[in-house]
C-alpha cells in the first residue's frame, strides 16, 4: 500500500504503467518543485476515477464507535487493521485488482499486487517509498 489518496511518478515509473491496463487510473503530466526550488518537469501526476471497496468488514478491525463519513452516499470508515473480503477477490479478476485504490476506507491507500509492485515501482526504500504490505497493517 502506498500511504496517501494520489502519488507523483517519474518517467521511468510511467514507462512501466503504461505495459498495464489498471482499471480507472489516469495518469497527467505534472512538475514537481522541490525545497531549492529545482524544477523536476519529468513527473506524472497518478490518480484513480473510482475506488474499489474490498475490504472484509467482518475481519478488518475499524472504527465502529463512531459513525463513518458519509459523502455522496458512501461511507468511509477509520480502518485499523485491513483485511480483504476473499469472496469479492474470487468473483474479481486478478488483472482488475493489480493497482487500485481502496474504497470505503477514509484514508484512500493504493494498493498494488506484490506481483507488480518492485517491477513497476521498484525497490523501497531507494525510490523514496516505503511499502507496507496488507498483513501487516
Amino acid at each position: 500500500m502506498f500511504s496517501g489518496f494520489d502519488i507523483i511518478v517519474d518517467d521511468n515509473i510511467r514507462e512501466r504503467l503504461l505495459n498495464y491496463d489498471f482499471p480507472n487510473l489516469h495518469i497527467y503530466p505534472s512538475i514537481y518543485i522541490d525545497d531549492q526550488d529545482q524544477w523536476h518537469e519529468d513527473r506524472w501526476y497518478l490518480t484513480f476515477t473510482e475506488r474499489f471497496d474490498c475490504w472484509d468488514r467482518n475481519t478488518s478491525d475499524y472504527e465502529q464507535d463512531v459513525a463513518p463519513v458519509r459523502l455522496g452516499g458512501i461511507e468511509y470508515h477509520q480502518i485499523y487493521s485491513l483485511r480483504f473480503n476473499q469472496e469479492l477477490f474470487a468473483k474479481t479478476p486478478l488483472s482488475q485488482r493489480l493497482l487500485f485504490k481502496l474504497g470505503g476506507s477514509i484514508d484512500a491507500y493504493i494498493v498494488a499486487h506484490q506481483s507488480i509492485l518492485t517491477k513497476i515501482f521498484g525497490r523501497a526504500p531507494d525510490n523514496g517509498a516505503e511499502y507496507v504490505r496488507v498483513s501487516d497493517y
